[in-house]
């Protein structure tokens, strides 16, 4: 089953200086990591009642299984992209490991019907 390493970034200083930082050296360290499949980020532009949102980017990366996740984990190339993110962050990031799941279509029917 698929992971996701997902990083949610609170917005701290100037935007674009952020988002120079993350896709021209946060992006690249992530991209190098270990068996790292696909990398997606997302800007995050309310919340859910239309307010000003608690964070500002989401950022995942999809490993095939979680024992590559593992791997990348104790790997030399996360120990210097934390050591990054906690430089350009200042600990202004959270940081979650999500597993995918199978939703049968006849359970996920029977949860949404009204």
């Amino acid at each position: 089953m698929a992971v996701k390493l997902m990083y949610l970034f609170k917005k701290i200083g100037d935007p674009i200086e952020f988002l120079n930082h993350h896709n021209e050296v946060f992006l690249p360290m992530l991209k190098n990591l270990p068996k790292a499949g696909a990398i997606k980020a997302s800007q995050v532009k309310a919340d859910s009642y239309g307010g000003e949102p608690v964070y500002f980017l989401i950022t995942e990366v999809t490993f095939r299984n979680a024992n590559l996740l593992e791997k990348a984990l104790v790997s030399k190339e996360n120990k210097a992209l934390s050591e990054d993110l906690n430089d350009f962050t200042g600990g202004s990031v959270t940081i979650m490991i999500t597993e995918e799941l199978e939703i049968d279509k006849e359970v996920l029917n029977k949860l949404t019907m009204f």
